[in-house]
């Protein structure tokens, strides 16, 4: 069985590599794009894990592309070439009201039964902050601040959000995670859990910092940029110890930490950017110690994009065409952490499709397109990840299918793709 595992691999690697096969590109002649692209270092089977151990995420999920709560797609369970699905819903859903009877799980129920059905894993993101119940929010000392962005549908109001490190907040969200961990913790579909809680509104460590009402807000709550860290980070530390109890020392889960460029809601200044570091350094470290009995953190970053090439979304992106070699550190830690061998994640979208320009639906449209989601794929290895999220509308765009078994191999070490 084995040997025809290798066989599989071997084949579908050499296809892969055949049609990828080419010089580094630095600036792109829009008139001929190329749809290939080189890897950067040789990666062997001796590499790539063949087993995968545990509940562990490997290969490529897939995130629903609309708004939180969105299920995936009905296709999305039976895709072979897919190992998960990141399900991202909020708190005052699965707990609109006090009490024993105040939660709502079916569709949750759902989504775990279609994921065991089918053979997929779970990465499940709970939101808190903004999207906490309207009876936690009323118990509880909030401060107003804007909704960020995104497809939130509370995004650029102002709404009342619980003060990260509030004793009452977090014991509330404490018994509400003791009560999911209780659930779905046993369920072998479950394999990553976002660590959230002292955060604003999604999977990420970050705080509202859309404005600069919003910061000055912050700085006025803690005195200083250094107390407003040092406060975020106690409560942090305190909700790691409960994520890792609950969920990985008990039930032998995954947690996650999604660390963006700017988590800490502080301004940009050289200064700052030193707390700024220092803030997503300290979570990370502590986090990574949480090794009982084996390394169940997992780092996850975000926003691949095609960097560190250039040519036409460098209009959008013009640091990336003065610095075409440029590697941003956030990339780089994810790396490093994978070296030490925990596993490592990155979300990822096209940046085609953030674009909104209707210039890429065109023949020349398309042949971008491949071109910048080859580089996806090809900065995920280059960095180590473990583990790919890719948005659904990358995912089965009929212009990239064929390129899915790819990084479905090179993640996983396997092709589990019957179409390859």
């Amino acid at each position: 069985m084995k040997t025809q595992i290798i066989g599989r691999f071997i084949l579908a690697f050499v296809l892969m590599t055949t049609a990828l096969s080419t010089a580094q590109i630095v600036e792109i002649d829009t008139s001929t794009i190329p749809d290939e692209v080189t890897f950067p270092h040789e990666v062997t089977i001796d590499s790539l894990a063949f087993e995968i151990p545990g509940f562990a995420p490997r290969g490529i999920f897939t995130i629903p592309g609309g708004s939180w709560n969105d299920p995936p797609r009905p296709k999305a369970w039976k895709d072979s070439c897919l190992d998960g699905v990141t399900i991202r819903t909020y708190w005052r859903d699965l707990n609109p009201a006090e009490g024993v009877e105040g939660y709502d799980w079916k569709e949750l129920d759902m989504m775990f039964k279609k994921a065991k059905d089918h053979g997929k894993l779970i990465h499940l993101m709970v939101a808190p902050g903004f999207y906490s119940p309207e009876w936690v929010l009323d118990q509880v000392e909030t401060r107003k601040f804007t909704v960020p962005g995104g497809k939130a549908p509370l995004q650029g109001e102002l709404q009342r959000l619980p003060l990260p490190w509030n004793r009452k907040y977090l014991d509330l969200w404490f018994a509400f995670v003791d009560t999911l961990a209780a659930r779905y913790g046993p369920d072998s579909a479950l394999s990553v859990v976002a660590v959230t809680g002292p955060n604003g509104h999604n999977g990420e460590v970050n705080l509202p910092d859309s404005k600069q009402e919003d910061i000055n807000t912050w700085i006025t709550l803690t005195g200083s940029e250094d107390n407003l860290k040092d406060k975020v980070v106690t409560a942090y530390k305190e909700t790691l110890d409960h994520f890792h109890k609950v969920f990985a020392k008990k039930h032998a889960k995954y947690f996650s930490l999604q660390i963006f460029d700017r988590s800490l809601p502080i301004a940009i200044t050289p200064q700052n950017k030193i707390i700024q570091d220092a803030y997503q350094e300290e979570l990370i470290e502590y986090a990574r110690r949480l090794e009982n009995p084996k390394k169940k953190f997992i780092l996850m970053n975000g926003g691949l994009d095609a960097w560190p090439w250039v040519g036409v979304i460098s209009e959008k992106y013009p640091v990336r065409k003065k610095e075409p070699d440029y590697e941003p550190p956030q990339w780089k830690r994810i790396q490093k952490y994978a070296d030490r061998g925990f596993i490592t994640g990155f979300q990822a979208r096209s940046p085609l499709a953030r674009t909104g320009d209707e210039a890429f639906e065109t023949e020349r449209g398309t042949a971008l397109s491949r071109h910048y989601f080859r580089q996806i794929l090809r900065n995920s290895i280059r960095f180590n990840a473990g583990f790919l999220e890719l948005y659904e509308a990358d995912f089965f765009d009929a212009n990239l299918s064929d390129l899915i078994p790819s990084g479905s191999v090179l993640l996983r070490g396997k092709c589990p793709c019957g179409n390859f």
